[in-house]
């Protein structure tokens, strides 16, 4: 019997036992919870064994299975695994938010952990199964997008408690945490106004038609056409950033406006040696004057720092260990 099959199937019987009986409640018996979720009747009974150690349930003699508790699963944090899983290898991407996620866990007894994906095809349904053999008690994604909406569902489907880094709008059962787009965007865009900027670039991984661009405008208040959207994921994108860092004017301000930018720019800078005149300025989210991206001025905490939302999003599983359900909203802005 595959090794998958065991902690698949005790984490579906935990979930039953939680959302549809409660204390004193009399369980199935070992054939029917062997029929129900497909397993031998040997698994079913190792299931039932483990769930009585935990004291989640009571086997008796001739009388049946009864439930003696609903949350005792979920209320002890200690021995937790947790992972976060980043779709970017680099330590200036997920470093900050790691760092949140671990202070979120600390003294808690949970053991967390990072790892870099090396699924290739994140859209199927294997990349879903293969977040369930992750064996993880909960799974933090950092850096999917919508493309991974259908594997997310899967997995969840197979009871894996898994949180993300982003909204995503076709997967709304997902528990999420981002930040409030357009407030943030308008905050970077005055910031640069202050500081005498008066051309503009604005940098970014998604459509033009959205809340970071229209709130940076919003706040700059001049003609449109001294704002210029630039992509990244276009083609070409790169070079035609490249050119534009390579070649900034006085009073010119650009603002990254997203956390993958702020990745791909700031490995640009480093890659190139990129130094910016000294009246340019590029804003993103911060937490402190340090520069947190080799060679970047920064406008400090134009948002909460990536840290902070790990802080944030760690804080979700947490609270779903200790209820039992994700408390709702899911989603939520910071």
């Amino acid at each position: 019997m595959p090794k998958i099959v065991f902690p698949a199937f005790l984490k579906k019987l935990t979930f039953d036992i939680c959302n549809n009986y409660q204390k004193d409640d009399k369980y199935l018996s070992i054939r029917e919870i062997s029929t129900k979720f497909e397993v031998s009747i040997q698994t079913a009974q190792k299931g039932i064994t483990e769930l009585a150690s935990q004291g989640m349930v009571i086997p008796k003699r001739k009388s049946g299975i009864f439930i003696a508790q609903t949350n005792v699963h979920f209320c002890s944090l200690k021995g937790k695994q947790l992972l976060v899983l980043s779709r970017i290898d680099n330590p200036l991407f997920f470093q900050p938010f790691l760092d949140g996620v671990l202070e979120r866990t600390k003294n808690t007894g949970i053991s967390t952990k990072l790892v870099v994906n090396d699924f290739k095809d994140i859209t199927s349904l294997a990349f879903g199964e293969y977040l369930a053999s992750l064996h993880a008690d909960g799974i933090i994604t950092l850096n999917f997008d919508s493309s991974s909406a259908l594997p997310f569902y899967h997995a969840q489907r197979q009871h894996v408690d898994l949180v993300s880094d982003i909204i995503i709008d076709e997967l709304p059962t997902l528990p999420s945490v981002q930040t409030d787009n357009y407030k943030h965007s308008f905050r970077a865009g005055r910031l640069m106004v202050k500081n005498n900027i008066t051309s503009f670039f604005v940098f970014g991984s998604y459509p033009e038609k959205n809340k970071r661009y229209i709130g940076f405008k919003d706040a700059v208040k001049i003609q449109t056409e001294k704002i210029q959207y630039i992509r990244i994921s276009e083609i070409d994108s790169m070079s035609i950033a490249l050119g534009i860092l390579r070649n900034l004017g006085t009073n010119t301000g650009i603002f990254l406006c997203d956390y993958t930018t702020v990745h791909y720019i700031s490995s640009l800078c480093s890659r190139f040696k990129i130094h910016f005149p000294p009246n340019s300025i590029i804003a993103y989210d911060g937490e402190s004057n340090e520069l947190v991206y080799p060679n970047i001025p920064v406008i400090p905490c134009a948002g909460p720092s990536f840290k902070e939302i790990g802080y944030e999003l760690c804080g979700t599983m947490v609270e779903k260990w200790q209820a039992g359900k994700f408390a709702t909203p899911l989603q939520r802005k910071i």
